[in-house]
């Protein structure tokens, strides 16, 4: 989602409002909406704030990418131009 507190997404299908019009309204996907359902229902409200996403460390460049990544040098004039 966007950035819309999970809350918002029950507190709009408690309404009554479907998980299609509280997708249209959040800007998210339905697909969202009902994972923010299944975590209210398998933990209550507490569970919401602290839901946390899955997602790799971050990974810092090797030596090996550091030199693939570096510019070449521009000490000297280029080819031809002398």
């Amino acid at each position: 989602m966007k950035n819309p507190a999970s809350t918002s997404v029950i507190r709009f299908l408690d309404r009554g409002r479907s998980v299609s019009e509280v997708a249209d309204l959040l800007e998210c996907h339905p697909v969202t909406v009902r994972a923010e359902v299944h975590r209210f229902t398998a933990g209550g409200i507490e569970a919401l704030p602290d839901a946390s996403r899955p997602s790799l460390p971050a990974k810092l460049p090797g030596p090996d990418d550091r030199t693939a990544l570096s510019w070449p040098s521009c000490s000297g004039s280029p080819p031809g131009r002398g």
